[in-house]
């Protein structure tokens, strides 16, 4: 299912930090909205550093990201993340 927007889950550290009242009553907004209107999505599978890899590699047209610490087999657009150190090999 499309949805409108992405919201990179940084959004919801900003919605609560009292430091920063604009900042936190923007990321209040944008959130609130893609829960009443069903239009937003996040995720948790992977993180910043993670996503930053994963980014790099399809931008190199790699085929196989081997690394151990995301799951094995997932497939990413054309990237299957391999574990080169799987148990019981």
């Amino acid at each position: 299912m499309s949805v409108e927007s992405f919201l990179d889950t940084n959004l919801f550290i900003c919605q609560l930090e009292a430091r920063d009242k604009r900042k936190s009553a923007i990321a209040d907004a944008i959130i609130r909205q893609g829960v009443e209107t069903g239009n937003a999505r996040i995720s948790y599978r992977y993180g910043f550093y993670d996503s930053l890899i994963i980014a790099a590699a399809l931008e190199a047209g790699c085929t196989r990201l081997l690394t151990e610490d995301m799951q094995d087999g997932q497939r990413i657009e054309t990237l299957t993340i391999e574990n080169p150190f799987p148990e019981g090999r």
